[in-house]
């Protein structure tokens, strides 16, 4: 037994003898059974809203990190808000990265990729093609002007963009129940004249449902996985149930995506991934937005701790005694 991960001190088998894994999705009771003693690890279902007290329980060790999942926005062109490019496109310069993770303490990290920074394969060329290309200095005033040539301005004065006497409004379908990034999303829409409503779903499951039904605004899913080739794997599963590409696209993509994965040298298919991320991003459909936040909590009685492995996002026991 070699785990061969220089992270942790044990290298052989860990030391405690069974693990008992409890399935729990209720924020409250993970938080009130880690406080007292009756859960001793926890990296699930855990928010930014729970840190504080989290962090004042004086049993407890908490760890943040960044993880490997992105959230992005999913924008629906069958959809009466979002069926002309040029809104689209404006959408996509009203995403304040840097104004996200300042609000947050620095637990909502800026994405600028449909590969975060730690996931194996992250390409820092494609982040610069994005900054050039979907990034401005004065994102409202410009995203504005494309509002403005689809139609879309605030014509008495209520600070709503309107269009044909109906105020400009989406509802985005959701299931990461982040109230601080979805508050920070609807003050960045809002200061261009955009209200933003929000419709939660429990899983990835009802989520697709909504993707597949067509009958949306606009979506915020997010990927759990940690390599280019498995990220892009999901995203062109996701990108077809919602109908991002026409079938002569679809097929382009997916033919990129195969180049990528059998080609042996890194640089060329770091180039063929690098294609398929732009074919989702041209399509005005799809703004990479954060990565998320992993909360790790143990029990102080834990020697050692709990080591998280970033770019696969899992935690591994074998210091724990």
């Amino acid at each position: 037994y070699n785990p061969n991960n220089p992270k942790i001190r044990n290298q052989g088998k860990p030391y405690v003898d069974k693990v008992t894994v409890r399935f729990m999705t209720d924020t409250f009771a993970i938080v009130q059974g880690l406080k007292a003693g009756e859960i001793h690890i926890a990296n699930s279902y855990l928010t930014v809203e729970n840190l504080g007290e989290l962090n004042a329980a004086e049993n407890l060790t908490v760890t943040v990190a960044e993880g490997a999942g992105v959230r992005s926005i999913i924008l629906n062109p069958e959809s009466e808000a979002f069926s002309d490019e040029r809104v689209r496109k404006g959408m996509a310069y009203l995403i304040d990265r840097e104004m996200l993770s300042e609000n947050s303490d620095g637990t909502i990290y800026p994405c600028y990729s449909l590969i975060s920074e730690t996931a194996i394969g992250y390409s820092k060329k494609f982040e610069q093609w994005y900054r050039d290309n979907y990034t401005k200095e004065n994102p409202v005033e410009e995203a504005q002007k494309l509002f403005a040539e689809a139609g879309w301005t605030d014509t008495d004065g209520d600070g709503y963009l309107d269009k044909d006497g109906k105020k400009f409004e989406f509802t985005l379908t959701e299931f990461s129940h982040e109230s601080n990034l979805l508050n920070l999303l609807q003050i960045q829409f809002m200061e261009a004249g955009i209200q933003m409503n929000i419709a939660p779903v429990t899983n990835t499951g009802e989520l697709n449902d909504v993707l597949r039904s067509k009958k949306y605004d606009a979506a915020l899913p997010s990927n759990s996985f940690a390599e280019v080739s498995s990220i892009l794997s999901g995203q062109i599963e996701r990108a077809e149930i919602a109908g991002i590409f026409s079938e002569a696209e679809l097929a382009e993509v997916k033919e990129l995506f195969k180049k990528g994965q059998t080609c042996m040298d890194p640089e060329e298919a770091e180039n063929f991934f690098n294609q398929v991320q732009t074919r989702f991003i041209e399509t005005t459909r799809w703004i990479p937005v954060s990565t998320n936040c992993v909360i790790t909590v143990y029990n102080n009685e834990i020697v050692d701790g709990v080591y998280y492995r970033q770019d696969a996002e899992k935690i591994w026991l074998n210091d724990v005694k």
